[in-house]
């Protein structure tokens, strides 16, 4: 498997997210929140096409599997392991 690591806007990441799974959310009648805290870094280095994957299979469980309430994704820093990320992601009342 090869990596290409690249900068990746935290931005683009939260919006791609907000963009592919809001009318999911809004078809179940669910509450879709994608928040990103401001001390969260304005790029992350990662294999954009990984990272891409991994937030769509997580996120789109979380909404597949709500069946009330909300599925909130939080971007923010998390230190001190320097670990760059989701937070946390709720899914329910």
């Amino acid at each position: 498997m090869d990596l290409h690591f690249d900068a990746i806007p935290t931005a683009s990441l939260a919006d791609g997210l907000k963009r592919n799974f809001r009318h999911m959310a809004e078809n179940k009648r669910l509450d879709f929140v994608v928040n990103v805290a401001q001390n969260c870094p304005e790029t992350i280095v990662s294999d954009r096409q990984r990272v891409d994957q991994v937030l769509k299979n997580l996120v789109s469980n979380a909404v597949k599997f709500t069946d009330q309430g909300s599925v909130t994704i939080d971007f923010s820093y998390m230190p001190p392991v320097r670990c760059r990320g989701i937070r946390t992601l709720t899914a329910g009342p």
